[in-house]
């Protein structure tokens, strides 16, 4: 696929990064200065991206939607809710797993400890 948007404005990110360094890149665009369509779907990665993927800071960002936003159309009748629930699906299962094992362990050392936590990154109001 075409990397247009990230050959024209994130000439500088030509290897994976992580949402911190994404951000400091986002926040050096002149968006005022570029063409209104592509500062359009620029955005909209980011809310892809950021608020639909959201994760913590370490995690890598997801350029092929970067790319993928290009074509307006195509990204726009992707199945954003779908895509945002199996994410958080993904997540949930993956955290539950991984916190059943670190409360099995910590049972064993110490019997009163009854709970684990997890936080939910992502857009939760279908969860809610």
């Amino acid at each position: 696929m075409e990397q247009r948007l990230r050959n024209t404005y994130f000439d500088c990110v030509h290897r994976k990064i992580n949402v911190k360094q994404f951000d400091a890149v986002f926040k050096e665009l002149k968006f005022e200065e570029m063409d209104d369509m592509d500062a359009l779907k620029i955005a909209l990665f980011y809310f892809a991206d950021r608020v639909l993927n959201a994760r913590k800071n370490h995690c890598q960002v997801n350029f092929e939607w970067l790319d993928q936003v290009d074509d307006i159309q195509y990204f726009r009748k992707r199945q954003w809710g779908l895509l945002s629930w199996e994410m958080i699906y993904e997540s949930l299962d993956n955290a539950l797993f991984e916190k059943d094992e670190k409360f099995k362990k910590t049972r064993l050392k110490n019997l009163d400890h009854n709970i684990e936590k997890y936080n939910l990154y992502g857009f939760m109001s279908g969860v809610q």
